[in-house]
């Protein structure tokens, strides 16, 4: 609203004066959502921007931050200036630590793979062809690292990925065959467990897909963590969601990539005990109402227009 969209600047300054008008009876607070959204590629040539972006952002919320209390167990308001809280995000950034490959490094698994039998969209081709065919742990560490650095930023990258999903299939009896000891074994049937029904996401169709999503989600999540909470169910629900070919983003270079929709989990997480969740964006509404269907979130998903309407 900073700056209204010039096919749609009628609408946008109607959004504000809506909101402006609506300050004096409801409260609409930012949160950490809006925070990573800024910091995201932050450069610091870029403050007096980020610091006009925020004084816009003041004159709406009153500095009222919506934070998660575990104790209670729901989101309070608290208030606290944006900029202190954006300051404090861009620290842990520099402090944050990128994808750890040495869950990887296991010496004992190297074999051969036969080139001839993987397609050369694969994305384990090209590494398996600089190692003529060998699989071992350390290319696959190093191929690991440096897809967790593109994927969230190269749309044609995660574009690659995730239309393998689509197409990836497993023969059960052939991977327990390939195992060379129990240990193998039993950690291929943990995987298979988790992964299994979210392997087959892709085949069933939206109403299928909204009465088993509660396993699948669940499922996989809690491969990886011990309590598999709301939070994590919205925010990384929704980049779960994507893989499913309905739930497609568009995709384009610099402008929406997987980046993006990591931060558009977090606003649908932060919003899920707001009255309502307005976006402009056709396809985060979809998949956002969807994650509130299955949820029975009861927060209302709604275009700029919609929401004008409602208060007019």
């Amino acid at each position: 609203m900073i700056n209204p969209r010039n096919d749609k600047k009628e609408l946008d300054e109607e959004m504000k004066r809506i909101i402006y008008s609506l300050r004096k009876k409801y409260k609409f607070p930012y949160s950490h959502g809006h925070i990573k959204d800024r910091a995201n590629h932050y450069d610091e040539k870029y403050r007096e921007e980020v610091k006009a972006d925020f004084a816009f952002f003041e004159s709406i919320t009153n500095s009222f931050c919506l934070a998660r209390c575990d104790e209670l167990n729901r989101f309070v308001m608290i208030k606290k200036p944006i900029m202190d809280f954006f300051d404090e995000e861009i620290k842990k950034e520099k402090t944050r630590r990128g994808f750890n490959s040495q869950y990887f490094l296991n010496p004992e698994a190297t074999f051969r793979v036969d080139m001839s039998k993987i397609n050369k969209d694969h994305p384990l081709y090209e590494m398996l062809e600089r190692s003529n065919g060998i699989y071992n742990p350390f290319s696959m560490s190093e191929f690991l690292e440096e897809l967790y650095n593109e994927i969230f930023v190269n749309a044609d990258k995660y574009r690659k990925f995730r239309a393998y999903m689509e197409q990836f299939e497993i023969n059960k009896e052939d991977a327990r065959e390939q195992q060379n000891n129990l240990k193998d074994r039993d950690y291929l049937d943990f995987l298979l467990l988790h992964m299994e029904p979210f392997l087959e996401l892709v085949s069933y169709d939206v109403p299928e897909l909204q009465k088993k999503w509660k396993f699948i989600a669940e499922n996989w999540f809690s491969m990886n963590h011990k309590e598999v909470c709301l939070e994590l169910l919205l925010t990384n629900g929704y980049e779960l969601l994507d893989l499913h070919p309905k739930f497609h983003d568009k995709l384009k270079k610099n402008k929406n990539t997987l980046d993006n929709m990591v931060r558009d989990g977090n606003h649908a997480y932060y919003v899920s005990e707001a009255c309502y969740f307005v976006s402009e964006d056709g396809h985060t509404r979809e998949k956002t109402q969807f994650l509130y269907d299955v949820y029975g979130i009861k927060t209302k998903v709604v275009s700029e227009e919609e929401f004008i309407n409602h208060f007019c």
